[in-house]
């Protein structure tokens, strides 16, 4: 037979055909309750990632407002190795949430997957879980983003699940037509039972992944905090998980008092009326585009409620009852929470000392002594270490509360990223998350050896309290439990240590403004 010469540049391509095929080759194959799934290896192997597994079936048409239905059995080996559609939202990158904040992948209601990072581990060993609920004022945000990547944090031993929910009008849309329809009398919540589906689907699988389901943490920041408190509080989630995370979202007294499913539902039929709807039907009917976009006419309500079915109760009166699940916590706040306002540190003394008045009423004076407002220059500093104070009290004596039932720690996040463009943003709302998440590649800043410390510390904290509801271990600071006669928190800094939450005066002002809240 006469040979044939083979161009080179077919070799060029036989040869990255196969690199790539070898470099997105399914890793080890696992039997779940839907079908057998096969996810991908990192480069170095120790690392297995399965991403966009529907953990319930896409909730569209008649299954939009309804709660989470059982995900959908697949014939042959399913390759988990693409994340799936994030939730509905309209969202943009804005300083300081830079592009590795926000959602990057396709939107669409078909939006219920979850992502699984595994370490490689020794066979029938069971590792510690935890089930990451990303914030976004419960309208924005993906399990998907490049910060919350799970692959370093399971790098340290760890299972780590990132979940997306449904968000805005799709998520939380209460009306009395969906409460007549459904078997409990209530509507709204449809994005924490989403969470709720996630935490039940983990239980029946993840022992195939290697995990241990009795030691499975939740943790969120912001509206991810809050879905943590509520799962906690919710009587539907006993036994579901061991341990919660909250970032910044443990407030004493909630600066939006939940909605009743009755309040909700009269806003929400009030502006479907407006829109000459009178029917479920015309209202699946709509696109999902137009309903997103309607999404504007209905500020504040968009939130999780008291549906007498999910919450039976607000959620501030379920904790101040201790009827929650007993389960330990770690919760904290960033240093510079508010810095995306655009007055934060530039306020004058007649618009602070107007804001202070109103806020806290009677006590105003009391106010005034600790935080003076005689100059524009004092009325700045003033703003922003009151929010700060505000932020500290609220958060431990929310924890002094909780601590009558479990273990609660606290901290307080301080180090501000570096960022020489924009050094007024400070420690802002959500800036530990690549830190906790070990994640500062994924973020292009000029990193100092000191950050990297803190990243491996604080992540650390957090992989201790995933695998035994305690954060400390050997080479870490000392982190206290919360408890009533000494207010100490963990201040996160270049030096990490427990301190004073506040001076005794201050903390006396908030227990007394607090107390009148309550």
């Amino acid at each position: 037979m006469m040979s044939r010469k083979i161009p080179k540049y077919i070799f060029a391509i036989l040869f990255f055909s196969t690199y790539h095929s070898f470099a997105q080759a399914p890793a080890d194959t696992i039997q779940l309750n839907e079908g057998l799934l096969a996810g991908t290896s990192s480069p170095d192997g120790k690392i297995l990632a399965y991403k966009g597994i529907p953990y319930a079936a896409p909730p569209v048409g008649d299954l939009r407002w309804k709660a989470p239905q059982a995900p959908k059995h697949w014939h042959g080996i399913k390759t988990a190795n693409q994340y799936g559609n994030s939730a509905m939202q309209s969202t943009a990158a804005r300083n300081p949430w830079t592009a590795e904040f926000i959602n990057d992948q396709p939107i669409s209601e078909d939006c219920l997957y979850l992502n699984i990072w595994v370490p490689k581990h020794k066979k029938g060993e069971s590792l510690a879980v935890l089930v990451y609920i990303h914030g976004g004022g419960y309208v924005e945000g993906s399990g998907s983003t490049p910060i919350s990547n799970g692959e370093n944090l399971a790098r340290k031993g760890i299972i780590v699940i990132n979940i997306n929910y449904r968000l805005g009008i799709f998520g939380f849309f209460a009306h009395p037509e969906l409460s007549k329809e459904s078997e409990h009398h209530s509507s709204g919540n449809y994005g924490l039972m989403d969470q709720l589906a996630a935490l039940k689907w983990v239980q029946k699988n993840i022992a195939s992944f290697g995990g241990d389901p009795k030691r499975v943490t939740i943790c969120g920041q912001s509206a991810g905090a809050g879905c943590v408190h509520d799962l906690i509080a919710s009587p539907l989630t006993k036994d579901l998980m061991s341990g919660g995370i909250a970032q910044s979202g443990s407030d004493l007294v909630p600066r939006t008092p939940m909605l009743t499913l009755q309040q909700a539902e009269k806003v929400c039929s009030d502006f479907t009326t407006g829109l000459g709807m009178s029917s479920l039907k015309q209202l699946r009917d709509l696109s999902a585009d137009k309903l997103l976009t309607l999404t504007k006419k209905l500020p504040g309500v968009l939130r999780p409620i008291i549906d007498g079915w999910f919450l039976p109760e607000s959620v501030p009166s379920i904790y101040q009852q201790g009827k929650q699940n007993p389960i330990p916590v770690l919760t904290g706040i960033n240093a510079d929470e508010g810095s995306a306002k655009s007055n934060y540190g530039k306020i004058s003394a007649e618009e602070f000392q107007k804001q202070s008045s109103q806020f806290y009423g009677v006590l105003y004076k009391d106010f005034e002594l600790l935080y003076p407002a005689r100059t524009g220059s004092e009325a700045s500093t003033s703003q922003i270490e009151s929010a700060r104070d505000f932020g500290l009290a609220s958060t431990y004596l929310w924890a002094v509360g909780y601590s009558k039932t479990a273990h609660a720690y606290t901290y307080y996040f301080n180090r501000a990223i570096p960022w020489p463009e924009f050094p007024q943003y400070g420690a802002f709302h959500s800036s530990e998350i690549p830190y906790m998440f070990n994640n500062l590649n994924k973020l292009m800043r000029p990193w100092t050896p000191a950050d990297q410390q803190i990243s491996e510390m604080m992540s650390s904290y957090w992989i201790n309290f995933v695998n035994k509801g305690n954060p400390n271990g050997p080479g870490l600071p000392l982190w206290p439990p919360v408890e009533s006669k000494v207010a100490q928190t963990l201040y996160i800094d270049l030096k990490t240590e427990p301190k004073l939450a506040l001076p005794s005066n201050k903390m006396k002002f908030f227990q007394l403004f607090f107390a009148q809240q309550l």
